[in-house]
C-alpha cells in the first residue's frame, strides 16, 4: 500500500492511461524481469530513491528494454517511475513517498508504525 507524506492512499498510477499504453506493448519476458528485479528491491529495503535504482545508463540493464520500446529517456523514466509506484501500492506493506530533493524522483520508505494510517 502507498501513501503520500500526508497520509493519503493513493490508488492509482498517475496517468494510468499512458502507463497502460506502454505497458501493453511490452515484452512480457523483459518485464517480468524488471518486475523480478524491482520487487526484490521493495521485499528487501526500507528505504530508497527511485532515482538511483537504475543505473545512469539503461544499456545492458535489466531496465533498457523499457527505452527499446519507448525510444525517449524522459518518457522511458516516468514509465519506470508509474512501474514502481504500482508496485509498491500493490505490495502487503505500508509505503510513503515525498518528492526527492535534487531529483525526479520519489524517496519511499516503510511506515515504521502502520497501525497510526488508514486503509
Amino acid at each position: 500500500m502507498l501513501f503520500s507524506i500526508e497520509g493519503k492512499r493513493m490508488d492509482k498510477v498517475p496517468h494510468n492511461d499512458k502507463f497502460l499504453f506502454y505497458y501493453k506493448q511490452m515484452d512480457k519476458v523483459k518485464l517480468g524481469l524488471i518486475i523480478d528485479h524491482l520487487t526484490n528491491i521493495i521485499e528487501n529495503e526500507e528505504v530508497f530513491n527511485s532515482s538511483y535504482l537504475p543505473p545512469k545508463h539503461w544499456k545492458g540493464s535489466v531496465f533498457y528494454p523499457i527505452y527499446e520500446l519507448i525510444q525517449d529517456k524522459q518518457t522511458s523514466a516516468f514509465f519506470y517511475g508509474q512501474l514502481l509506484w504500482k508496485l509498491i501500492m500493490e505490495d502487503d506493506k505500508k509505503w510513503m513517498f515525498q518528492q526527492a530533493d535534487n531529483t525526479l524522483g520519489k524517496l519511499y520508505f516503510l511506515v515504521k508504525r502502520p497501525e497510526l494510517l488508514t486503509g
